[in-house]
This record gives structure tokens, sequence and C-alpha cells, in this order.
């Protein structure tokens, strides 16, 4: 990989890296991260927790957070 500012994986759900979780309520509404792992989630339904959270196609939304979280003013290119 070369020169990155974020990557983004999929699949390390038992990793201790910050998570955003992808949710659809037609495959349930529990989720498969604990609160406190989660820094945002994606859903097609409202999810009860005190995260940012951002509906399914809402890309704009998650790159603006990650931005904010782990680029500070670099994502201002």
């Amino acid at each position: 990989m070369g020169d990155v500012d974020i990557v983004i994986t999929e699949g390390y759900k038992g990793g201790d890296s910050p998570k955003l979780e992808v949710s659809r309520q037609e495959r349930g509404t529990q989720l498969l991260c604990q609160p406190e792992e989660l820094i945002g989630v994606l859903a097609d339904y409202a999810v009860d927790l005190p995260v940012p959270q951002f509906a399914l196609d809402d890309a704009q939304g998650v790159v603006d957070l990650l931005e904010r979280l782990y680029l500070g003013d670099q994502g201002e290119d």
C-alpha cells in the first residue's frame, strides 16, 4: 500500500481497532460489536446507542466522521 491516510478493512470484529458497524434490519437488530468499540453505525433503522449513526447510503457522512476523528486538517486538501 502506498501513501495513504486511512485504511478501511472488513472482518475484524474481534480486533481492538475502532469500528463502524453496518447493520440491516432484515438481518436482525442485534449488533455484533460492543458499544464502546464503535465510532459509528450505518443502518436502515434507528439504533439506540450514543454513537454517530448514518443511513446505509450516507458515504459523505462517514467520510466526514473519519476526517474529523483521524485526519484533522489533513482532510482539507
